[in-house]
């Protein structure tokens, strides 16, 4: 398993911890849904080397799960702006479920909790949940290293 240490991370957490969810803006219109998943679990921080298991991600260390619960996506979309690359991502029923209980139980958590976002075999971010998110959108910031194009595939798992 890879784990990214590009600037996603950060760019996600802004998304997710301050907006919850956004609206589709200055995004083209698929042609057809991508369908594919998301792997969510919460996690803790630890301290660099305190462990076998605490594996970098971003800018810090987490406890690396034995388990990631796959969050159904009904559509992941490619959103052109001036500001941020980002990926608008619609998930099913069953998905957005599965996002709502693992940010409640992230925010739910202490301090140190973090949603570990994977996609493919790649763990691409440990984002702090400040509150529970519902419904089926969000936002994925990329950093400018990132091609949305490349992690579409990756969640379509093409």
């Amino acid at each position: 398993m890879t784990q990214r240490t590009s600037g996603f991370a950060l760019a996600l957490l802004v998304s997710l911890g301050l907006c919850g969810c956004t609206a589709a803006t200055d995004s083209s219109p698929s042609p057809e849904p991508t369908g594919g998943s998301i792997g969510l679990a919460v996690s803790e921080t630890c301290d660099e080397g305190s462990e076998s298991q605490c594996i970098p991600v971003g800018n810090e260390h987490v406890m690396e799960p034995s388990v990631f619960e796959d969050a159904a996506v009904e559509n992941a979309v490619a959103s052109d702006t001036t500001e941020q690359s980002s990926i608008d991502v619609t998930f099913t029923d069953e998905g957005a479920d599965v996002l709502h209980n693992l940010t409640t139980q992230a925010s739910d958590a202490d301090a140190e909790s973090r949603l570990l976002i994977k996609v493919d075999d790649e763990i691409l971010a440990a984002v702090a949940v400040h509150e529970p998110l519902s419904g089926d959108h969000v936002g994925l910031g990329l950093s400018p290293e990132d091609d949305p194009d490349a992690i579409i595939e990756l969640i379509r798992g093409s």
